[in-house]
Parts: C-alpha cells; structure tokens; sequence
C-alpha cells in the first residue's frame, strides 16, 4: 500500500488506522529542508506503532537532497533512525536519486523480518508397498 498523507491531520486522525492494520511495511518521508517535518517523524512512528504493532517493517527518508538548504544533518536523522531501529536513506523524487533503493531495502527488511514465516517446509511424502494377499487359485491373476 502506497499512500501520500501529504502532512494532513484528517488522513493521519482517521485514514490511519485501517492502512497501517494489514500492512507489512512503511516508507516515513520528511523533508530534510524542514524541521517541522523531522519533528512530526515521531508522531508518525508511534501511530504506525499503535496500529500496526511491531510487526510493521520501518524505513526512514529524508527527502529533498537535491535542494541546497538543508536544516536536519544526515548525522541528526541516522542517529533518530538507529534509535528506533530502522534503516535510513536519503533520497530526490526531483531526480530519483535512491528512489528505487529506498523500496529494495523495505522489501528487503520485510522479508529479513519475516523469514520464518516465509520459508517454504519441505513436504515429504513416503511410498510403501502394499502386500498383496496372493491366492493360490487359478482364477486370481494377482
């Protein structure tokens, strides 16, 4: 599920919840040119968190590197992502710099996740001969 809560308090109050209960996995963007963005991070995390419980896979983007003015270090944002234990990338939907990336490493750490579950169990199947009664009769062709 891909959806773009572009900041609005109605989507995060009442969408939120039925998105966040069935999926796998969640890209949390903020603007590296805005702080205010950075700061409402947290907020995101815990509603995911609430909904979705810890089973839900994170990966935190700061966005917007192509821009010169940059008010949240790299520094700042990796040290908040290790602190909830998530990958973090910076990417440029303007260029597509990391775009892809920044799917290929959710995925990865959904399946990373949930590798016990996803495993296949071998199934083996065991062939035994049945014993055939054989009758000495000469009308028994077994």
């Amino acid at each position: 599920m891909l959806a773009n809560q572009a900041g609005t308090e109605r989507f995060r109050n009442h969408m939120c919840p039925s998105y966040f209960r069935h999926a796998q996995g969640a890209l949390i963007v903020y603007d590296i040119g805005c702080p205010k963005s950075f700061e409402e991070l947290t907020t995101w995390v815990k509603m995911i968190e609430k909904y979705s419980g810890s089973r839900l896979v994170k990966v935190i983007i700061g966005n917007k590197i192509d821009l010169p003015c940059r008010a949240i270090s790299k520094q700042l944002a990796e040290e908040y992502a290790k602190s909830i234990n998530c990958p973090y990338l910076e990417t440029s939907a303007k260029t597509g710099m990391n775009v892809k990336q920044s799917f290929l490493t959710l995925i990865q750490a959904i399946i990373e996740k949930n590798s016990n579950e996803l495993k296949v169990k071998e199934k083996s199947i065991s062939l035994h001969e049945k014993s055939i009664n054989r009758r000495k009769h000469c009308c028994n062709r077994f």
